[in-house]
């Protein structure tokens, strides 16, 4: 008795989720993915473009070093993490209330 009750049991668990899993989706729905992920990856492209070229600008006009280290600061290649971020200006902040 045990023995069916337990195979009774294993069976509905087993049955269930395959019940309710869905379907594979529409062949539309994943080119809709693939187009915005694309137009995605073409702004973000076209934004970073922008980026080198307004930097390529900047070091062209600069005539110290001082000024090439601005340019690169405004137009940084590498977004910078807010953890670093926080970091110096804790440091900052530190070195202010230190004077």
């Amino acid at each position: 008795m045990r023995a069916i009750i337990s195979a009774a049991l294993t069976l509905s668990l087993l049955t269930n989720p395959l019940a309710f899993a869905k379907a594979n989706p529409p062949a539309t729905k994943g080119k809709r993915n693939f187009e915005t992920v694309k137009k995605e990856k073409l702004k973000r492209l076209t934004n970073r473009l922008e980026t080198i070229q307004k930097r390529i600008a900047c070091i062209k006009k600069a005539q110290r070093m001082k000024e090439l280290r601005e340019c690169e600061r405004k137009y940084p290649l590498v977004k910078r993490s807010k953890r670093k971020q926080r970091k110096q200006e804790s440091q900052a902040r530190k070195g202010k209330e230190a004077k």
